[in-house]
């Protein structure tokens, strides 16, 4: 992590990017670079494509930041495909300022019946233990707006389970049928989901030709931090990127 002044290129710095190879057999990470900025994405893919590396790339799968988006369709030609899990998060983040909002909007005496049900109330239906349920039922009875987000919520995950979706065309239709009741439940946080899905629609959609995530990239990025944090942090880059694809490339 690298402090900076504020804006996208100085909050582009302080991460590394990390570039993982997900194909079956061959998984390992090819490469750390010392941003995560649209510039140093694009020089490493110009490079690797003059290189004729990776000519046989149908896919990439990235998180939802804009710079990554731009890289691969200026340098590959083609969208990326955003990883449902990030967009699953932001959703549930949208449901918490929604939990909040309507909290603060409680006379005092309602406003205890929604405490201590926050990671209740982000974890799938289908997940929850017979407590959790039993703890979460009173807030679905009392208040209409969480049994709202809690339905929203299931059935995104279900639409992005659901086999019958195989194609970005299906996709698309899906998400944006979804989000037409999202909308008419006047929360402010879940329209501001809504504006990043309909943004970011295309690579969204993409998820259904292979389902391709990015949850093995998420386990290399939990095991570079266990690196670090058992050296007590490596300040180097070039010591960190060296040991990382020494271990894991």
């Amino acid at each position: 992590m690298r402090r900076g002044k504020k804006g996208e290129e100085c909050e582009a710095r302080k991460y590394l990017l990390v570039l993982v190879d997900h194909t079956p057999g061959q998984e390992r990470i090819i490469d750390l670079l010392p941003s995560r900025s649209k510039a140093t994405l694009c020089a490493w893919l110009t490079a690797q494509k003059q290189q004729g590396a990776w000519s046989h790339l149908t896919e990439v799968t990235c998180d939802l930041w804009e710079p990554y988006r731009q890289a691969v369709q200026e340098t590959l030609g083609f969208e990326p495909t955003a990883d449902r899990f990030h967009v699953q998060h932001q959703c549930n983040l949208r449901i918490d300022q929604t939990r909040r909002e309507l909290q603060r909007q409680l006379p005092e005496e309602q406003k205890d019946a929604l405490k201590g049900l926050r990671w209740i109330l982000l974890k799938p239906s289908l997940q929850l233990s017979d407590e959790e349920k039993r703890r979460l039922q009173p807030a679905r009875d009392t208040f209409p707006e969480i049994r709202q987000l809690l339905d929203c919520r299931d059935q995104l995950r279900a639409l992005f389970d659901n086999p019958q979706i195989d194609s970005p065309e299906k996709g698309k239709a899906a998400l944006e049928a979804w989000m037409v009741p999202v909308r008419g439940l006047g929360s402010n946080a879940l329209n501001k989901f809504c504006d990043t899905l309909s943004r970011w629609i295309d690579p969204i959609s993409r998820y259904f030709i292979s389902r391709a995530n990015n949850g093995r990239t998420e386990g290399y990025n939990r095991g570079i931090r266990m690196l670090v944090s058992r050296a007590f942090g490596l300040p180097s880059f070039h010591h960190l990127r060296w040991r990382i694809l020494g271990l894991l490339g």
